[in-house]
């Protein structure tokens, strides 16, 4: 946003902008990462600009967009906004049986389920 003011730019100068090496893998998966969050969208093939999204978490107009767009990325993650939505209004059931649904039921693998 600072840097190109918002508008679309290849990954290359997203990179130069945030002031890292493009290295195609990892940042690669940021931007990736970035768009199901729906923070960046492909505006074509190799190109990216902030979402409306993005720009009401940067760039609030009122006291609640930051938290209330923090709130909407979190949820369009596939695999956790589908787990709230599934215990969503309800108590998490206990530790054993929640790890089991988040493997089971919503295909997390085992090693990914740190510490929760």
């Amino acid at each position: 946003m600072e840097q190109n003011a918002g508008k679309e730019c290849t990954d290359v100068e997203s990179a130069s902008f945030v002031g890292v090496n493009y290295n195609g893998g990892p940042y690669a998966s940021e931007i990736s990462s970035s768009i199901k969050f729906g923070l960046l969208e492909r505006t074509e093939p190799k190109k990216i600009k902030p979402t409306e999204l993005a720009k009401k978490i940067i760039r609030p107009q009122t006291a609640d967009d930051e938290l209330t767009g923090y709130r909407e990325a979190v949820l369009m993650a596939p695999v956790i906004g589908s787990v709230y939505k599934h215990y969503r209004g309800e108590n998490l059931p206990d530790r054993k049986f929640f790890e089991n649904a988040l493997t089971e039921t919503f295909k997390v693998p085992e090693e990914n389920i740190l510490n929760l």
